[in-house]
C-alpha cells in the first residue's frame, strides 16, 4: 500500500494540477492538507475564503503555508461568482435569485 501511495504522489508531483479545496475557513484539515500538498509539490491548491481569515486560521494552527503558492478565491466577491451561479442555474434550474 505504501508503494501505491508513493507512486501516486510521484505522478502528481511530476505534473501538478489545480485542486480546489472548499470549506477552507471551516475545516482545519483543509489547511493542514494545503500545507502537505505544498511540501510535497503534488498540486496547486485553490482555497475558498478570504486571505485574512485563512492566514489567521493557519497561524492559529501553527501551519507553515507559502501563501505565494496558493490561489485564494473569495466566493462572495470574486468576479467568477456570476459564472458559478450561471452554471448552477443551468444544472439545477430556476433563477439566480432563488
Amino acid at each position: 500500500m505504501q508503494n501505491f501511495i508513493k507512486t501516486i504522489k510521484q505522478k502528481a508531483a511530476a505534473d501538478p494540477r489545480k485542486i480546489v479545496l472548499p470549506e477552507s475557513e471551516i475545516d482545519d484539515r483543509i489547511l493542514q492538507a494545503t500545507e502537505t500538498i505544498l511540501k510535497e509539490g503534488t498540486a496547486h491548491p485553490v482555497l475558498l475564503g478570504t486571505r485574512e481569515s485563512l492566514e489567521q486560521k493557519a497561524k492559529k494552527l501553527n501551519l507553515n503555508i507559502d501563501w505565494d503558492k496558493v490561489t485564494i478565491m473569495d466566493p462572495l466577491t470574486d468576479p467568477i461568482l456570476d459564472k458559478f451561479v450561471e452554471e448552477y442555474v443551468k444544472i439545477r434550474g430556476g433563477t439566480p435569485e432563488e
